[in-house]
């Protein structure tokens, strides 16, 4: 049975969890968040999108290393130059940054809107992908709520050999990609319930959990993924 407006022109059945968590996921990003507004995070979103008609994107996936080609991004023009780039080698190239790439990214953007900023693409990923896997278009996204973003900051994430302060393993949080957004508890939360409804069969699924872990583990290396 799945939920409607989402997923009800689906050829096939969308379990109900799994609906209502990616509803919940759009609904949280149409918020504000710790550093961005809610226009924003859903500008970042959209920008996740546009990444996959961007041709130098396209050209640098192609190419031997990313930082051999110059160009502008295809953007939508709605957010500044290095947030644009770190959303689009964030969705299309996200095996090859590097630290170099990283460090120049923080001498524009501070670690908890990039934090934030990986949170709504990796989300976008999770979402999309299973979209379009189904052979839909992307879902809509919600009006943006008003507000300012709370910039409350977390004590719950330490150094710990990353790029950004992460929070420490827990059977919660072992998975790095969750770990890594630390930073801000409730994007890592909100990941955390998407993830989950993909991946740790909170609801039932038709194969069991090790056959899930080597369908992860194999497209994973597919596509060059650091899991």
């Amino acid at each position: 049975m799945t939920t409607p407006a989402l997923y009800d022109a689906a050829s096939l059945d969308v379990r109900v969890g799994l609906a209502e968590a990616h509803r919940a996921a759009l609904e949280h990003f149409a918020k504000p968040g710790t550093w961005w507004t809610a226009n924003e995070r859903l500008e970042i979103f959209r920008e996740s999108r546009q990444a996959l008609e961007c041709e130098l994107c396209e050209k640098r996936k192609l190419s031997l290393s990313p930082y051999g080609v110059d160009g502008s991004h295809d953007s939508l023009g709605n957010l500044d130059d290095h947030t644009v780039e770190a959303v689009h080698r964030m969705r299309t190239d996200p095996g090859r940054l590097t630290k170099t790439w990283f460090d120049a990214i923080s001498a524009q953007m501070d670690a908890g809107p990039y934090v934030e900023l990986i949170a709504v693409v990796s989300v976008s990923v999770i979402i999309d992908t299973f979209t379009e896997s189904l052979g839909l278009a992307f879902l809509g996204l919600p009006p943006p709520a008003e507000g300012e973003p709370s910039r409350k900051t977390f004590d719950q994430a330490a150094e710990d050999g990353a790029w950004v302060a992460i929070t420490k393993p827990n059977p919660q949080t072992r998975a790095n990609i969750v770990r890594a957004l630390g930073l801000i508890p409730p994007e890592q939360e909100n990941f955390w319930q998407v993830f989950t409804h993909h991946y740790l069969s909170p609801d039932g699924r038709a194969i069991a959990q090790p056959q899930i872990e080597l369908m992860a583990a194999r497209t994973s290396a597919l596509n060059q993924c650091f899991y």
